[in-house]
């Protein structure tokens, strides 16, 4: 929403500072949420073909972001008309992929689960000892106060 209020604000403006739009978009709304630099790159890429001044450029990169022309009103209606969620496909990624990361999620917590068992286990085989140690600590006092 944040980036969809910038554009707004940009609507009426027949010189509008895409510098300025692109720097808001890389560093206020988003570059707080990327945390890898490289995806930084690849984002401030998207934004430079995005948002200029030329209107020779399209986004033919993104299939389905590519506006008529630069003009700002042209670009929020196709923000507001996309999809909550891509597919796949569309960033290069196997059809499946959602499986492959929910496989590598499962075995990261099944690898932290077995991780907190031995810890657990562990924890047990001290308590175990000290209630060991403290039975005969008990029964070395009784014995002294008889």
């Amino acid at each position: 929403m944040a980036g969809l209020e910038i554009l707004n604000v940009h609507n009426n403006d027949k010189n509008t500072d895409f510098e300025l739009i692109r720097g808001l978009f890389l560093n206020a709304i988003y570059g707080g949420r990327v945390d890898n630099d490289f995806d930084v790159m690849v984002l401030d890429e998207y934004l430079k073909l995005a948002f200029n001044n030329s209107s020779e450029t399209k986004i033919d990169l993104i299939p389905y972001l590519s506006p008529p022309d630069n003009n700002v009103t042209s670009v929020m209606k196709q923000i507001q008309g996309l999809k909550e969620y891509d597919a796949p496909e569309t960033f290069g990624l196997p059809a499946d992929v959602e499986k492959n990361i929910m496989r590598f999620k499962t075995s990261l917590v099944i690898s932290q689960m077995k991780s907190m068992h031995s810890q657990i286990e562990s924890n047990l085989n001290k308590l175990e000892i000290a209630k060991t140690i403290f039975e005969f600590w008990s029964n070395l006092v009784k014995k002294a106060e008889k």
